[in-house]
């Protein structure tokens, strides 16, 4: 092909040959430095051969230890092993491109299926359900942990502003006086109602306003997925 194949560039990541079997190799980057060449292979056929080398010492006399020349990353050859499925024989596949596209396209796995009804994917499935689940369940512990109206973190906040005023009166002395006790939900403390006026405006100004950010961000929500 006239080192058509050699002929590498952006948007030529493979070469300009016309025959797609057709890969430039070149030396290795240490004999390089003695004389620069290139050469127009069959890309299997040189990457089939069992024997490999790192030097061109290495091989028989008139041989050269060549590799695929690969000056960009969306144009590299790739020589792969696998064995099919119940299968015991090594079989070689050799691809030319972009080795992202390969990564997302070509799933590799060390297990084997004991019988032959299992799917191949099917522990690539599992594990990818049991990622949803962890990210759900941080999500709805992220989301629950919110100081807004009934959520388990309106309840911590409330725990918290009247433990810090407790704390308060402890330390100046004061003593606890508390209300005659109200009717309280399963979970709740005594202490929860002992805010005085600025914990009270606290609590009610937090639990206000988180309560009506995620009603905003649930119904953002809810429109952009309708549109």
């Amino acid at each position: 092909d006239d080192g058509l194949c050699c002929e590498m560039s952006a948007r030529f990541p493979l070469g300009e040959s016309p025959d797609a079997a057709i890969f430039c190799f070149e030396m290795f980057a240490r004999e390089r430095l003695e004389r620069a060449q290139s050469w127009c292979f069959d890309l299997r056929a040189v990457l089939a051969q069992s024997a490999r080398c790192r030097t061109s010492r290495e091989c028989l006399r008139g041989d050269v230890c060549v590799v695929p020349r690969a000056p960009y990353a969306s144009g590299r050859a790739l020589r792969l092993y696998y064995r099919a499925p119940g299968s015991r024989r090594e079989e070689m596949l050799v691809y030319a491109g972009s080795p992202a596209e390969l990564w997302l396209e070509v799933q590799v796995s060390s297990l084997e299926p004991r019988f032959a009804w299992l799917p191949l994917a099917l522990p690539a499935g599992v594990e990818t359900l049991l990622q949803y689940v962890l990210s759900f369940s941080l999500a709805f512990c992220l989301l629950n942990a919110l100081p807004a109206w009934h959520l388990d973190g309106n309840l911590a906040l409330k725990l918290l502003i009247a433990g810090s005023r407790r704390r308060q009166q402890a330390d100046a002395g004061v003593a606890d006086k508390q209300a005659a006790p109200e009717p309280q939900a399963d979970g709740e403390d005594d202490a929860a109602n002992d805010l005085g006026s600025r914990g009270q405006l606290l609590y009610t100004v937090v639990g206000t306003s988180t309560t009506v950010l995620l009603v905003w961000c649930a119904a953002g929500s809810i429109l952009l997925l309708a549109l």
